[in-house]
């Protein structure tokens, strides 16, 4: 999505424009071949494969679908074509009052983790546009961010567990000012959900959290066997094959053996100090969230040194129970964490507590910043 003062302009199906370069350049080696080099014969076979590899490049190189909006007229025409533009009929951006971000239900394990989750479209009460998808929830909330400011629309932002409305022209307010613009109700601290792994300290006019570690999950297990089985296969395999040669005993034979057996050994070393951070984090890591009307202070207690992360509540612009993905995942993909955002820092943390303990301390957080 390329941004202007003037125009927004989407391109959809980029795959299309490599696939057409990939064809053309494929129907010309064979155009090559049968007329140029002579090195194959020009049957109708070869015929009718170099007119299809042409016809399917011409379609992907130049017929891209897309979409233009003009910031001006406030209007917007899609169109298909990338050498020669084909115009369809133009309509009214009236419409629609807001950007929309969310991720896709169908995305996820197996076969539907290849479908793009991120999903950006402008809504309103006249239905919805499909603008682009992003596989990153970061960079399609921010370029769903610049699209609402460039159209001066609101922003929904679903890609949490819970949907954050942002009104136009108020896309940077923090949590506590949206709370305050639309005189959300207080009802003070909602009750705890039942068998808490968290535990509530009081002390004076700051609520405490004590968390957990996170422990392990099934599929943590079974991410940590894979890499341990892959990083040890290599040495089985060698120490196998000495075993079983018959002329093991030979010195050189043996001294090539060993030196065999200490590269693999060195190579497999780095993968399992990697697992061996990764169990000491997550089994040794713990956190404390320190609540007061003036901000919060998030201790993580690792395994070797403590970090500490402020952030002033007018500065928290973001409160919220988000999936895990890219560096974040580890060898838990499958957690969700709470996530504070400020102007200059994200933290993540609790993935391992149920989901209504999660959305409990989101909510506690937000009634005491708000006060």
């Amino acid at each position: 999505m390329k941004i202007t003062k003037t125009e927004v302009e989407i391109t959809h199906q980029r795959w299309m424009l490599i696939g057409g370069i990939a064809f053309a350049l494929l129907s010309a080696f064979f155009v090559y071949m049968a007329f140029v080099d002579r090195t194959s014969e020009a049957d109708l076979g070869t015929l009718l494969f170099i007119v299809g590899t042409a016809v399917a490049a011409v379609f992907g190189i130049c017929f891209r679908p897309g979409i233009t909006i003009d910031i001006p007229s406030r209007t917007y025409r899609r169109r298909f074509g990338v050498l020669v533009p084909i115009w369809l009929s133009r309509h009214s951006l009236s419409d629609f009052d807001r950007v929309r971000v969310f991720r896709d239900p169908n995305s996820g394990e197996g076969l539907r983790q290849f479908v793009t989750p991120y999903h950006i479209e402008l809504a309103g009460p006249g239905g919805r546009l499909d603008i682009e998808k992003h596989a990153e929830s970061e960079k399609a909330r921010d370029a769903a961010r610049r699209l609402a400011e460039a159209l001066d629309l609101g922003l929904t932002d679903a890609v949490g567990r819970m949907e954050i409305d942002y009104e136009a022209g108020h896309l940077g307010d923090s949590v506590r000012q949206r709370r305050q613009r639309v005189g959300a109700l207080d009802l003070g601290v909602p009750e705890p959900p039942p068998d808490m792994k968290t535990q509530v300290t009081v002390e004076r006019t700051e609520m405490i959290l004590h968390m957990p570690p996170d422990g392990f999950t099934a599929k943590a297990f079974r991410n940590l066997a894979g890499l341990v089985a892959f990083s040890l296969l290599p040495i089985l395999l060698v120490v196998m094959s000495w075993l079983l040669d018959e002329e093991g005993k030979e010195p050189a034979r043996s001294v090539r053996t060993v030196i065999m057996l200490l590269s693999y050994g060195f190579a497999a070393l780095f993968p399992l100090v990697i697992a061996g951070w990764a169990i000491c984090k997550r089994v040794l890591t713990r956190w404390q969230v320190h609540i007061s009307p003036e901000g919060l202070r998030i201790v993580r207690q690792g395994p070797i040194r403590e970090k500490v992360f402020e952030m002033a509540a007018d500065e928290l612009i973001e409160l919220n129970v988000m999936k895990r993905e890219g560096k974040d995942q580890g060898m838990t993909s499958d957690l969700e964490d709470i996530v504070l955002r400020d102007h200059s820092q994200t933290v993540r943390f609790g993935g391992s507590l149920p989901v209504p303990e999660k959305e409990w301390i989101v909510a506690v957080i937000e009634h005491v910043i708000s006060a």
